[in-house]
């Protein structure tokens, strides 16, 4: 009648299960933000009450932390401004060679163009021979037809 639960019923209040996602934090176990208590670091103002520990200062933590690099960053900016430099004085000598490879181009299409247009024009001359030819067959054609045509209506009268 009555069988154990191996599984809890109920999930205590206050937690709750999200799965994990990169792209935002949860909160898993309370809602509630944590308040700050410590009346020595009052001076934090809002952002000690925000999460509970005071915002160390920027400055002190680039001086300590990050004075190491800052030969290493200054070394990769001038490096980056060497190469920019460099660019910038290849960039005319790049200039030209692409204006002359246009250059090229432009003239190889207008011979290319020209070319075209000459055979068009020797088409044009070949269907134009063609046309008087046609021309000079239809006018034999109309003068074979009256000769015939004349013929047998000749042929037809006198009968």
């Amino acid at each position: 009648m009555f069988r154990f639960l191996n599984k809890q019923a109920f999930k205590p209040i206050g937690v709750h299960y999200h799965p994990l996602q990169g792209y935002h934090l949860h909160r898993t176990i309370s809602t509630t933000l944590r308040r700050n208590t410590d009346e020595a670091d009052s001076a934090g103002g809002l952002a000690g009450s925000a999460g509970g520990k005071a915002i160390p200062d920027p400055a002190q933590y680039f001086a300590r932390q990050r004075f190491g690099d800052l030969s290493k960053t200054v070394t990769v900016m001038h490096t980056k401004l060497r190469h920019l430099e460099v660019g910038q004085m290849e960039l005319p000598s790049r200039m030209d060679v692409i204006e002359r490879r246009l250059e090229w181009k432009f003239q190889s299409m207008d011979q290319e163009i020209k070319g075209i247009a000459r055979k068009s024009q020797s088409i044009d001359q070949e269907i134009e021979g063609v046309a008087r030819k046609f021309e000079t067959a239809d006018s034999r054609i109309y003068c074979l037809m009256y000769w015939f045509v004349g013929g047998f209506c000749f042929l037809f009268c006198i009968r």
